[in-house]
């Protein structure tokens, strides 16, 4: 009995694939501001999954858009990321603002 390809060459998750190594580099260094290089990494790691598992659920129409939504679901995530550490690590301006009275009294 032999291996038959469930999708055939035109596996879905085969474009996802391409689009992922053709474009870490350049998502990895235009974000590298935003967190720190692990962190981009996991990022880009869980958007390429979901976009796995999107793209055998519903195939993209073409490359392009592959690539389109690549882009935004990796910008979603290191933009959610972002704004949880900035929550967790950096003080409200409110909780600035009383330390600051607090301190000079």
């Amino acid at each position: 009995m032999s291996f038959v390809p469930r999708y055939g060459p035109n596996d879905p998750a085969d474009v996802v694939a391409r689009v992922s190594a053709s474009r870490r580099e350049v998502l990895l260094r235009v974000h590298r501001r935003r967190l720190r290089f692990e962190d981009l990494e996991d990022c880009y790691s869980q958007a390429t999954l979901e976009l796995l598992i999107r793209s055998r659920r519903s195939p993209f129409a073409d490359e392009q858009h592959a690539v389109n939504a690549h882009a935004w679901w990796y910008v979603d995530e290191v933009l959610a990321l972002a704004q949880r550490y900035r929550e967790a690590y950096i003080a409200t301006p409110r909780a600035v603002h009383v330390i600051s009275r607090s301190s000079t009294q």
